[in-house]
């Protein structure tokens, strides 16, 4: 399965440094939740040296175990775990973050 996602990394990202992943809605994506928090997390990665990744979810979606929820994700059982443990990966290999101090935060679904 191909997924998707925005990633912002300061110009002198420390070696070893975090990433925030950040979680839009429902039936948004990656670059919307970016755009409405006004990129406010990008500004904050500047001046604290963190990564952020703006993961894009299956079908608008994400599978967040509720019993009734109608999300594509959620209905065909889409691991967001494993994609969100495999953008950290790569984010280490490709940039040299920590994989092991990675944060979430989210919004609606998302949360």
């Amino acid at each position: 399965m191909s997924r998707t996602y925005l990633s912002y990394v300061p110009a002198d990202v420390p070696d070893d440094a975090p990433v925030l992943v950040v979680l839009h809605g429902s039936f948004q994506s990656g670059e919307t939740i970016r755009t409405a928090t006004g990129f406010e997390f990008d500004q904050l990665a500047d001046a604290r040296g963190f990564v952020v990744v703006y993961p894009d979810g299956y079908g608008q979606g994400w599978n967040d175990c509720r019993e009734l929820a109608a999300t594509p994700a959620r209905q065909e059982n889409v691991s967001d775990v494993r994609f969100i443990n495999d953008i950290v990966a790569e984010m280490s290999d490709r940039y040299g973050t920590s994989a092991d101090r990675y944060f979430a935060v989210g919004y609606s679904n998302g949360g």
